[in-house]
């Protein structure tokens, strides 16, 4: 016997998927932060260039108000930031050092790996 009523919508559409960067900022943590520091630090500074203190990085950007930490203050250990420079200004940072944002932005996160690699700094 065939059930009768309204069908349930079934998860999120491709569609939608590829539009998670019109959604405004996410979050992010600490580990994801670094990793991305970590990419460009070596990819862009050169072999006898010392790398900044990623802390004082962190904080400096907090006090610009370019991130901001959403996690609790006593969360010591899994910190959570946001992100909130404005598209222009991330995609003009981004071009400066040859990085064209938008094609990380698509939503097609398992082909990002490939597209780092890619990547030709100035």
């Amino acid at each position: 016997m065939e059930r009768e009523g309204r069908k349930r919508a079934g998860g999120t559409h491709a569609s939608d998927a590829n539009k998670f960067h019109e959604t405004g900022p996410q979050s992010f943590t600490l580990t994801r932060f670094l990793g991305v520091i970590a990419f460009l630090f070596n990819s862009y500074l050169g072999r006898d260039e010392v790398m900044p203190d990623v802390n004082y990085l962190i904080n400096r950007l907090c006090e610009m108000r370019f991130i901001t930490r959403i996690s609790n203050p006593t969360n010591i250990s899994l910190p959570k930031y946001r992100c909130d420079a404005s598209s222009d200004f991330v995609r003009d940072i981004a071009k400066s050092i040859g990085i064209e944002i938008v094609d990380f932005l698509d939503g097609n996160t398992a082909d990002l790996v490939n597209k780092l690699q890619l990547i030709k700094l100035k």
